[in-house]
């Protein structure tokens, strides 16, 4: 997955216990959490336009949040598995209609401050 690529690229390897999402600070979470939720809609999305921007939102939030591994001393295959359970963890919502976080929080996340 592209997401994936990009955390592996921004973690550096290092000898940690594997992470678990209850670890990462609420910032780092938000973001894990939104750009599992974009790569979802990228899935489902009816226009390759839709897709494009659905999986831009998804990299540029999961790039953020890999700052968060690296910091925490998180190596790649840790980092690897924890978004992978950020991603059951988005599917599950979607099938139960209870989300952890508002589809605003996320569109927050990518949208520019207005001037």
């Amino acid at each position: 997955m592209n997401k994936t690529a990009l955390a592996f690229a921004l973690c550096v390897s290092a000898f940690a216990p594997a992470a678990q999402a209850q670890d990462m600070p609420v910032e780092a979470d938000l973001l894990f959490w939104c750009g599992s939720a974009f790569a979802m809609m990228a899935a489902v999305a009816e226009t390759p336009e839709e897709t494009e921007t659905a999986l831009a939102a998804s990299a540029m939030l999961s790039e953020r949040g890999a700052m968060y591994m690296f910091e925490a001393g998180i190596d790649a295959e840790d980092g690897a598995a924890l978004l992978e359970r950020y991603d059951a963890q988005v599917v599950n919502e979607f099938e139960t209609g209870q989300f952890s976080y508002e589809a605003s929080m996320c569109a927050d996340l990518i949208t520019p401050p207005e001037q």
